[in-house]
């Protein structure tokens, strides 16, 4: 499977929730950067990603501009949804949220996979302060100001 295909079947893979596939498709040496301040490995990083699917069941990844050649792949995404359900991630330390009803709109962050052998192995996400899990979590627990 060529990079950038394999790029775009793991991200329809998680949005499809089907998360043995999803993992199927990333090496057991795969290191995430940026989504937190600690890096997380594949089962940290898609169980994260699936905390977040499980309370924003709407959730949109906005993958898009999916290039490379050989071993690198970028890419860009923006995560949109509206949080109905429980967040809890599975992290230790991490807050649980009930449900807030709220939109949760990201910026576009751009992204860096590195695959190997025929397996992710790397995804660098570009870090920004209203970005990632950090993002998400300001937008929900932002008190909404009165009109």
């Amino acid at each position: 499977m060529l990079s950038e295909q394999l790029v775009r079947s793991l991200f329809e893979a998680l949005e499809a929730r089907r998360y043995t596939q999803a993992l199927s498709y990333i090496s057991d040496a795969f290191v995430n950067t940026g989504s937190l301040p600690l890096p997380l490995n594949k089962y940290q990083w898609v169980a994260n990603l699936q905390a977040l699917i499980n309370a924003m069941p709407d959730l949109c990844l906005g993958v898009s501009d999916i290039r490379g050649a050989e071993n690198r792949v970028q890419m860009t995404f923006q995560l949109r949804g509206t949080h109905t359900a429980q967040l809890k991630f599975p992290s230790p330390g991490m807050p649980c949220l009930p449900p807030t009803g709220k939109k949760v709109a990201l910026p576009k962050q751009r992204a860096l996979v590195t695959v190997k052998d025929g397996l992710i192995v790397a995804l660098h996400m570009e870090r920004l302060s209203n970005g990632g899990i950090p993002g998400v979590l300001q937008q929900i627990t932002a008190r909404r100001s009165a009109a």
